[in-house]
């Protein structure tokens, strides 16, 4: 003999006001009564939103350095590629330097938005000029985005630029009047990613 349902009206219940993850609901599933756990249905919409995955992705961080000096050639108008493949860390799966046949070497990563903070520290003793322009061309996915300048005034200098990108590919050349070196150091020249979704 079948066990009787107890009948309650929804309308003679309590309210609760914070659901536990243990609480349970009914669900129908066709003409099917079911039950499900608050936290499998937190799991199921965490999911649905995308929030597990950017809870995973969040605040990760990559650095890569220049592991030798180079020189960045004076030029009319020529854009250089960036030696700066050396990695100090990464938790960013999937993120990697491609060195380039022609020199214009690049980043390539899982899509998405980052934070990019390029920093070049340049010997301008390498140049016979004491004041000295130079620019940063940044491209993501084949489109220039950015293209700032700088002037050097010093012997030694930082060349600081923190950029939001978004997509899978960053290529960074630089121009140069004169010829100027880049210093090899992993806290002095190095291109920083930090994953923002």
């Amino acid at each position: 003999m079948a066990e009787s349902l107890k009948t309650i009206l929804m309308s003679a219940l309590t309210s609760k006001a914070t659901p536990a993850e243990s609480d349970t609901l009914i669900v129908g599933e066709g003409n099917v009564l079911k039950k499900i756990s608050f936290s499998q249905l937190f799991t199921y919409l965490k999911d649905k939103l995308g929030i597990n995955t950017l809870n995973t992705n969040l605040g990760k961080t990559a650095r890569f350095y220049a592991v030798s000096n180079f020189n960045v050639p004076g030029s009319s108008g020529d854009y250089y590629g960036l030696a700066i493949g050396g990695t100090a860390w990464n938790n960013i799966a999937g993120i990697q330097y491609v060195s380039a046949t022609d020199y214009k070497h690049y980043y390539t990563f899982p899509k998405g938005t980052y934070l990019v903070n390029i920093n070049l520290f340049a010997n301008l003793e390498a140049s016979t000029s004491n004041v000295l322009g130079v620019a940063l061309n940044i491209e993501v996915d084949g489109k220039i985005i950015a293209n700032p300048w700088f002037r050097m005034i010093d012997s030694y200098q930082s060349i600081s630029y923190p950029v939001i990108i978004n997509g899978s590919k960053l290529k960074v050349t630089m121009y140069s009047g004169k010829t100027i070196e880049i210093v090899n150091n992993a806290n002095l020249s190095y291109v920083d990613f930090m994953r923002l979704n």
